[in-house]
């Protein structure tokens, strides 16, 4: 046991120089605008992922090259692997809510630059994300901050459900549902009553359209 964690000790040790180096070279590539900037920093993101793996998330540098992985793989702009990180440090960080939701705001602030470019593939995820963040926002009792991903999320919602409101219904009505409750928790009461209004109007509007028959 012990030589195991002297030998991951030394493993450690020598990667902190390679990723110091690897984010150099991934900024300097990003200030000239060169290309192969992201492909530096898929670079920065694995090393980072290495020395994740090395160290619990509840170890402060662990939870900092967590930070480091999902942050380089969103300025790579690739939404698979940001993802896939987030997805599984979300998990390995259960009980640090803060680190969860630093994790979320990465992967909502990608998947905004996305989607201001390519809505029809990136507004639903962004959604998503910025739901989970709320929350995780308002677990850690940042209410007024869990109101701007909630209304933001609830603003897609919208548009998605004005053109598919048999797929995207049930997202805007538990989005306002949410967003209801952390107003009432501020204490803004007519606020959140107007939006209990909308979430009901939803559901009416929803249950008055006719049924599609099979011919």
């Amino acid at each position: 046991m012990w030589l195991r964690e002297k030998e991951e000790a030394v493993s450690i040790e020598f990667l902190y120089p390679q990723v110091s180096e690897a984010i150099r070279r991934a900024e300097i590539l990003e200030d000239r605008g060169d290309p192969g900037a992201s492909s530096a920093y898929l670079e920065v993101s694995l090393i980072e992922e290495r020395i994740a793996e090395a160290l619990p998330a509840s170890d402060p540098e662990g939870a900092l090259a967590r930070r480091g992985a999902v942050r380089a793989a969103a300025a790579a702009k690739d939404p698979v692997r940001t993802q896939q990180l987030v997805d599984r440090f979300f998990a390995e960080a259960e009980g640090n809510v803060e680190l969860q939701a630093e994790l979320l705001q990465l992967l909502a602030d990608l998947y905004r630059q996305l989607a201001a470019a390519q809505p029809a593939d990136f507004e639903h995820d962004l959604a998503l994300v910025l739901g989970h963040l709320s929350f995780s926002l308002s677990a850690l009792g940042r209410l007024e901050e869990a109101l701007a991903p909630s209304e933001e999320a609830i603003a897609i919602w919208r548009r998605l459900a004005a053109t598919q409101p048999d797929i995207f219904r049930l997202n805007l009505e538990y989005a306002l549902f949410r967003l209801s409750g952390y107003l009432r928790a501020l204490g803004r009461w007519e606020d959140a009553l107007a939006i209990d209004e909308e979430r009901t109007q939803s559901y009416h509007q929803a249950t008055a359209r006719p049924t599609r028959r099979l011919a």
